[in-house]
């Protein structure tokens, strides 16, 4: 069974945001390793909450539709983009990451550092959300305006 690996980035309210994003990523490709080219799929997604809010995600698939071979090579370009990106909410690597977690969830998510740790290896916050919550010291500096749990995929 291929599962999709990628990166989903939750962007608020504001399809503008999503579409920046989406903009900042549309020329990704990379060499693999072993020589293949990973091409990717990029999605604007609206999510329509129970209460009427509205998300926008961009969500970032390897064509590759791996999880084993390449997934480091390719979770690192994907940070390595996002560094630079337009303003988001989160973000997050992983296999089939797509609502995941909702940008509701991270609070109560926050204060429980254990569940953090364990479950939320590569998620990207910005540092406003993170401070003063009981998972703050997990965090590292990811890029100007955000902070990431673990740092394994960094170039």
């Amino acid at each position: 069974m291929a599962y999709l690996y990628g990166m989903a980035i939750e962007c608020g309210s504001e399809i503008k945001a999503a579409e920046q994003i989406q903009e900042h990523f549309k020329t990704m490709d990379l060499i693999l390793l072993n020589n293949k080219i990973s091409t990717f799929t990029i999605n604007l997604e609206k999510e329509n909450k129970d209460y009427g809010e509205i998300s926008w995600w961009v969500n970032i698939y390897s064509n590759e539709f791996q999880t084993g071979e390449g997934s480091p090579e390719i979770a690192r370009v994907l940070y390595k983009t996002l560094e630079t990106a337009p303003n988001f909410r989160f973000a997050i690597v992983g296999v089939e990451v797509l609502l995941f977690i909702s940008f509701e969830d991270i609070s109560n998510i926050l204060n429980d550092p254990s569940c953090v740790a364990k479950s939320y290896g590569g998620l990207v916050l910005s540092k406003s959300t993170i401070l003063g919550t009981q998972s703050e010291s997990l965090f590292e500096h990811f890029s100007d305006n955000y902070v990431w749990m673990l740092n394994r995929w960094r170039g």
